[in-house]
């Protein structure tokens, strides 16, 4: 089983736990199925939403995903309070955290998932990701494409 393959199993069990009626449970699992987007970025892979096997998966997965709403919901508002409610790092971490929720939405964009997740996102918040990162000069992780314009991007870095 390749690497891609592992992630995408990993990402679907989650995704399959997420829908407990413990919230602790529940933002467990979301947060293990958002950790797998970011390992899928880390694999450098062009356009994963353009690979047959991320696509298939996608697609098999949308509605799994959607079921989890309140899963993204609990995930959704811990990153609002990381982000309103801490420091510089809770900063940090939570624009991680919005970038790993928008390399879920490119994979889910063709799916019958892909507009729902829209509603999740917000360019207010956004606004203010922008501003927080340029403040305290965040720099994206290196998994982090240049697409994601929440992030401080120093000058000559691509």
């Amino acid at each position: 089983m390749s690497s891609l393959d592992e992630i995408l199993d990993g990402a679907a069990g989650a995704l399959g736990a997420a829908n407990s009626e413990d919230a602790a449970e529940r933002l467990l699992h979301m947060n293990h199925f958002m950790l797998a987007f970011e390992r899928l970025s880390q694999l450098n892979l062009d356009r994963l939403d353009a690979l047959p096997a991320v696509r298939t998966w996608a697609t098999k997965n949308a509605r799994p995903l959607m079921a989890a709403r309140r899963a993204l919901e609990d995930w959704s508002l811990e990153s609002g309070r990381l982000f309103y409610g801490g420091g510089e790092e809770e900063a940090e971490r939570a624009l991680e955290r919005r970038s790993r929720f928008q390399v879920v939405c490119e994979v889910f964009r063709a799916t019958d998932a892909g507009e729902w997740l829209q509603a999740f996102a917000s360019d207010d918040v956004d606004q203010d990701y922008r501003e927080q990162a340029a403040q305290c000069a965040l720099d994206p992780p290196d998994w982090v494409p240049r697409s994601h314009t929440w992030w401080y991007w120093r000058e000559g870095r691509q």
